[in-house]
This record gives C-alpha cells, sequence and structure tokens, in this order.
C-alpha cells in the first residue's frame, strides 16, 4: 500500500513540475516572439537600421526561447563574439559590413549596434576610450523585456547605439 501512495506521490511531483516547465517555456517563446516584433517595430520607426547588424559581446538575442520547431530569425544580422569570433563566417559579416575594426565601427558605422547589459557596456565604453582615444556615449534603443528576464542573464540586457561623445 504505501509503494502504490510513493508512486502517486513521485508521479504528481513529476506531473507538476512538467507543467511549471512547460508554462515557463511557453511564456519564454512568447517573449521570444516580442522582441522580434520589437526589434521588427523599432525598424519601422527607424530607430534601427534595415540594415543593422547588432554584435552582441555578452548576451543578446535568447535565441533558446525560440519554439523549437519554428525558429524565426529576425531580419537583421547578429553577430555572437563567442566561439566562433575570428572564424570564416564572423569575418565574412565583417567584410560584408565593411568592419576593419569592430571596437572603431560600434561608433562609426549607422548600421553597427550592441547588445550587452550596462555593467558589459561600460566596460566598452572605457576600453574605446583608451584604446582608440574616443569618448563615446552608450545610447539604449531597447531593453529585452524584463518579465521573463528575471533571474535569467538577459536580465538587464540593452539594445546600445554608440556614437561620439560631444
Amino acid at each position: 500500500m504505501s509503494v502504490f501512495f510513493s508512486v502517486v506521490a513521485i508521479a504528481s511531483v513529476v506531473i507538476q513540475q512538467s507543467v511549471q516547465t512547460s508554462q515557463l517555456n511557453g511564456n519564454r517563446q512568447m517573449a521570444y516572439e516580442q522582441v522580434l516584433a520589437d526589434i521588427r517595430t523599432l525598424q519601422k520607426k527607424g530607430s534601427l537600421s534595415q540594415k543593422a547588424l547588432i554584435v552582441s559581446a555578452a548576451y543578446g538575442i535568447p535565441w533558446e526561447w525560440s519554439n523549437p520547431l519554428f525558429l524565426y530569425y529576425p531580419d537583421l544580422q547578429y553577430l555572437p563574439t563567442n566561439w566562433e569570433t575570428f572564424s570564416p563566417a564572423y569575418n565574412d559579416v565583417l567584410r560584408e559590413f565593411k568592419i576593419q575594426s569592430l571596437p572603431v565601427s560600434l561608433f562609426t558605422n549607422r548600421n553597427v549596434y550592441l547588445m550587452v547589459d550596462t555593467l558589459t557596456m561600460r566596460g566598452i565604453v572605457q576600453f574605446i576610450k583608451e584604446h582608440e582615444g574616443v569618448n563615446v556615449d552608450a545610447k539604449a534603443i531597447y531593453t529585452i523585456p524584463g518579465q521573463y528576464t528575471r533571474g535569467t542573464v538577459y536580465q538587464g540586457v540593452k539594445l546600445f547605439k554608440l556614437e561620439p561623445a560631444p
């Protein structure tokens, strides 16, 4: 009899956890679709170039939140700087955008944007000041909606446009 109750208790815990995980995944899929819709809106408004390159030095667009059966990408080029940095594909994207120096292009090229958290952005601004001798302002033009980012690596991630400081 106690074995039966143990099996029922274990099964109910597994079912409850499965339901919670499914709800979380569904919510994150909706959040991913919202990010894509927001990017399209930014492009329509002109806040984001139609021929944009978004570089992510840390965490950017949350691909893993997408529906695995129907993966939709934004209509722009996205370049993560992770293990594939300096690969042939990475270099092809830099060539396509006529980028000689990625740090310099962040504040000189109108279609290059950076998607990172604020702390990483501060470090990049400091790097540009120290290595390029240019003071830049980082203007946040988009923040990934916080409802589903709390407690994840995407909390506080923003899309920035860098410009030389006046």
